[in-house]
């Protein structure tokens, strides 16, 4: 959305998303954690505006198409009043559609970057470790990430740290536990804590780093073996509900089909069975193993 889209956005529901701006801080931490550089009352105004946007198009759109062109109200043998029915219920899921969308995008996008920064970390701890035995202090380390060539998260949440020190002004530790609150990774914001608490108590950071790197890279070959043995059990799932059971009942349906069967399921002929199957059904399914598989997936 341009600036200017939100600045009216911003100005015309800016005042009336107010009063419930307590009811939405799970989202305003949400919009923390996805590294979207927006106050909550800017964000909620933008979707109100957005859904209001969505409501008044999609109740236009179908209306001007059955009525302009397809003529299907005089079709259907509609009366006047129940022309209205379908744009109504159209635009107005239209506007909830887009309201959820708005409502569930952070909550996405910081699931993302932790899977990123999940990843990351280890191959970030080595860096870090590296660094802090040349005798490079915290503050400059964070400020050599956020410029380094790494993982977008990860880099964001450095140029985040870093503008924090150079130009906020605030001192190392204070940087470090803002971070650590607004990460979406639990790793990551377990990893900053652990920094506080070896410059707090004065013991060696480079000691501490090394101890990290080796400990998140044992735990990332744990994970990885993990996802490969479900793999396995994913294959399993996959041959018998997607290949083996979709074959048994097109055969089934076919031989039916042939012999001039009757209704079988549902009270549908075993031919359209056969269709919803082919045409429906088998690419649910391998829809279905496709999400399943890339959400368990650990990041590369």
């Amino acid at each position: 959305m341009s600036k200017q889209l939100k600045k009216i956005a911003y100005l015309q529901f800016g005042k009336l998303v107010e009063p419930y701006l307590n009811r939405f801080q799970n989202l305003g931490a949400a919009l923390k954690r996805a590294s979207i550089e927006i106050s909550l009352r800017t964000y909620l105004s933008m979707a109100l505006f957005s859904s209001l946007i969505a409501l008044i198009v999609g109740f236009i759109v179908p209306f001007v198409v059955l009525w302009a062109f397809l003529g299907l109200f005089t079709v259907l043998w509609l009366t006047f009043w129940q022309s209205y029915i379908v744009p109504i219920i159209l635009a107005i899921a239209s506007a909830i559609i887009t309201f959820l969308g708005f409502y569930a995008y952070p909550f996405l996008m910081a699931s993302g970057r932790k899977k990123t920064l999940d990843s990351i970390l280890p191959a970030a701890a080595s860096y870090m470790a590296a660094m802090a035995s040349a005798g490079v202090p915290p503050d400059k380390i964070f400020i050599s990430l956020s410029s380094s060539d790494v993982e977008m998260a990860l880099s964001e949440e450095a140029r985040t740290i870093s503008r924090d020190l150079e130009i906020f002004g605030y001192d190392i530790l204070k940087t470090l536990q803002e971070a650590s609150k607004r990460s979406p990774s639990r790793k990551f914001a377990t990893f900053l804590e652990g920094m506080i608490a070896t410059i707090t108590s004065g013991g060696d950071l480079t000691r501490y780093l090394a101890t990290e790197t080796k400990t998140l890279m044992r735990d990332k070959e744990v994970e990885t073996r993990e996802y490969i043995e479900s793999l396995g059990i994913f294959a399993e799932l996959y041959l018998t509900a997607a290949v083996v059971g979709p074959l048994f009942f097109v055969i089934m349906f076919s031989i039916l089909g042939a012999l001039g069967g009757g209704a079988v399921g549902f009270g549908l002929p075993p031919t359209v069975l056969l269709s919803l199957l082919v045409y429906v059904l088998i690419p649910v399914f391998e829809a279905f193993f496709i999400i399943l598989i890339d959400s368990t997936q650990p990041a590369e």
